[in-house]
């Protein structure tokens, strides 16, 4: 297995691929395509910015970064927001409390018997549906805040919400595009907003 020179901490409230994104940044394109080829991907893997369902070769990955699938959809990934919006499940299931996967996310997250073992986003009864976005939103002044505080931008979860139009902190409302050039957010030069 390929070992990284090096490995950023995720920062606050940053999303799952940001966070790849910077590793693959930090330690160059040929570094990051051996750990994906060693991990089993035939090349870069594509649509990994939220969660995914559990995969062999996405598990192979995290656990070379030092990171479990659980811990990564728990603490990386809108999984928990989606869980307590998910309108399927609360269809499904009924009462949020009662809810099957409102109970094991809460026993994984030691609310309960957190010997619980979690395979897969399916476990918790959550569609596939859900798994990815389009384009990715920032806040305006949280961009500009965190290359302050950190020096580079990252991507925030909780801008990645369908439901999230405004930022929670600063009461922007969330872009998609960039002002000036009308490029996708995702487009960007990654250094300036990842």
């Amino acid at each position: 297995m390929t070992l990284i020179p090096y490995l950023p901490n995720p920062y606050p409230d940053e999303i799952f691929g940001s966070w790849l994104r910077r590793i693959s940044i930090y330690n160059g394109k040929h570094i990051w395509k051996q750990l994906c080829k060693d991990s089993g991907y035939p090349g870069t893997p594509s649509g990994l910015f939220d969660f995914r369902d559990g995969d062999p070769r996405l598990t192979r990955l995290l656990e070379s970064l030092g990171l479990s699938y659980h811990d990564a959809i728990v603490r990386y990934t809108t999984f928990p927001f989606w869980l307590a919006y998910d309108g399927y499940s609360l269809r499904t299931h009924g009462n949020f409390a009662q809810n099957s996967a409102y109970r094991r996310l809460r026993q994984y997250l030691g609310a309960g018997d957190s010997r619980v073992p979690v395979g897969s986003l399916r476990t918790f009864g959550l569609r596939p549906s859900i798994e990815g976005l389009k384009i990715p939103k920032f806040c305006p002044a949280c961009l500009s805040a965190d290359i302050e505080e950190h020096g580079e931008s990252y991507w925030h979860r909780a801008h990645q919400l369908a439901i999230s139009l405004v930022c929670f902190r600063h009461g922007s409302l969330l872009r998609s595009f960039c002002p000036g050039c009308g490029a996708a957010a995702g487009q960007i030069v990654p250094r300036r907003l990842i």
